[in-house]
């Protein structure tokens, strides 16, 4: 009985059954190529990435699945194939930590150690797929089979070193684009060296295929990274229920001082949402005025706001800033106020309330308002000013959402104030997916913004109040006197 081994049955059908069935049904048994093909893919994802459209997140996390996909298929085949795959399957494991640290405030942990321990990985994984190649063609019986993979980690590492020295040089970008493609051409063509014999390289038993496989991976991750999404940008308050008459003048005093701003030309309307606990300090009143109102127009068919200043006897200004939603709209997942007043005025913290309505109740939070430092240029003038923001969220489905801030200001020299500025930004974060994470107001780089707030954050609305309130100058002259 003649013994046949692998090569000389092969040789046997590619002489006798070139142009049969057959002949192409070893083709279609054959793992090596469609294994190679899903590395290839994964390899061009994971190396080159597009900044928009979030293909920068997308692209190499199908990328390093396809990697995983293709070398699981080819795990059995030897050893080296076997590491490639171990290998594979801890870069997924990676970059899925990654993205899901990526949509948190905990961003900040991945540092320098994740981009080394990444190229790590891909390195040990180039290495155990070229040797896994070269170990499968000799199990074929191909003459000197090539370690395919080594140009393609010299490659890698040369592209590190660029990066660590900062070089921008598109000359050494497009040199270096073409020399990549030439090496994935090298590992196609020791890959069409083994079409024919690759059959010898048995296909791992999966429980799932790889297009199920990939679609469930990716939908799984979405779905985990749009909770954690949502979990980081929701930030509850502590409500309390509020009665309505807490906003009609319940006692004598608080109905007294109503009663004489709307003489002196508060807005009726706005007045009606300000509690009476925010008016009983003001005093005598010696002027009310209201200013224009700028608002952005990313939310001017959402929210509406108002602006008003009430100038008091004593020569300071109880500035009240009211906001709300208009009919059929709804805030966002998480809010943010930030206030700027002008640096030659003096001013106190901020007090800021929300409201809504749920099942018939009036709800009530009062805000957790921070002062901090901010530096802004304006024509060509750099200074610094002091500014105070909150971050809160409205419960979901709740109706009726509002709000107002108030604060006192004064001159710096505890002269009369005759003029006022106020610039309020209030931000809305509508996305349930922040990729990455981002604190509202979205900050630009650096530490130097525009005057104003321009310039907003993608998947960010914002409504800017900003008025220059002037007093009558007969007001002061009555203080003076």
């Amino acid at each position: 009985m003649t013994d046949f081994n692998e090569k000389q049955l092969e040789q046997m059908l590619c002489e006798h059954l070139p142009e049969t069935a057959l002949a192409g049904a070893l083709t279609d048994i054959n793992p090596f190529r469609e294994a190679v093909s899903k590395v290839i893919a994964g390899l061009v994802m994971t190396t080159f990435t597009l900044q928009f459209l979030y293909l920068n997140y997308i692209l190499p996390t199908i990328g390093v699945m396809l990697i995983y996909l293709g070398m699981r298929t080819l795990r059995s085949g030897n050893g080296y194939f076997r590491g490639g795959w171990l290998l594979s399957l801890l870069r997924v494991i990676l970059v899925s930590f990654q993205m899901l640290v990526t949509v948190t405030p905990y961003s900040g942990i991945l540092g320098d150690w994740t981009l080394w321990l990444g190229q790590g990985i891909h390195l040990g994984f180039l290495f155990c797929l070229g040797m896994g190649i070269r170990k499968a063609g000799l199990q074929a019986g191909l003459d000197h089979p090539k370690m395919a993979t080594w140009p393609v980690m010299v490659w890698q590492l040369v592209l590190l070193g660029i990066a660590m020295v900062g070089s921008g040089s598109w000359t050494i970008l497009i040199l270096m684009v073409a020399s990549w493609v030439n090496l994935i051409r090298r590992i196609c063509r020791c890959a069409d060296d083994l079409e024919t014999v690759g059959y010898g390289v048995p296909a791992s038993p999966v429980w799932f295929s790889a297009k199920p496989m990939l679609l469930t991976y990716l939908l799984l991750l979405v779905i985990a990274m749009t909770g954690l999404s949502l979990m980081a940008n929701y930030t509850p308050v502590d409500a309390e229920t509020v009665d309505v008459s807490a906003f009609t003048g319940a006692t004598e005093s608080a109905s007294s001082v109503r009663r004489e701003l709307i003489e002196k030309g508060f807005p009726e309307e706005m007045l009606s949402q300000i509690l009476d606990e925010d008016l009983e300090d003001l005093g005598e009143v010696k002027a009310v005025r209201t200013g224009d109102i700028q608002e952005s127009q990313y939310s001017e068919n959402r929210m509406t706001g108002n602006a008003a200043a009430v100038q008091t006897a004593d020569g300071r200004i109880r500035w009240f800033v009211a906001y709300g939603y208009k009919d059929g709209k709804h805030p966002g997942i998480v809010e943010g106020v930030k206030i700027q007043n002008d640096s030659e005025q003096k001013w106190d913290v901020v007090v800021g309330r929300i409201f809504w309505e749920k099942k018939e109740q009036l709800y009530m939070a009062e805000l957790d308002m921070d002062l901090d430092t901010s530096t802004h240029l304006w024509f060509g003038d750099i200074s610094k000013s002091n500014y105070c923001s909150s971050l809160y969220s409205f419960p979901p489905l709740c109706d009726g959402a509002r709000g107002y801030f108030t604060y006192w200001t004064e001159d710096e020299a505890f002269d009369v104030t005759s003029w006022g500025l106020c610039s309020t930004n209030i931000y809305a974060q509508r996305k349930i997916l922040v990729l990455p994470y981002e604190d509202l107001p979205v900050k630009p780089q650096g530490d130097l913004i525009l005057f104003g707030g321009f310039g907003d954050g993608f998947g960010e609305e914002r409504m800017q109040i900003y008025s220059l309130i002037e007093f009558p100058q007969q007001s002061v002259q009555e203080k003076n006197n």
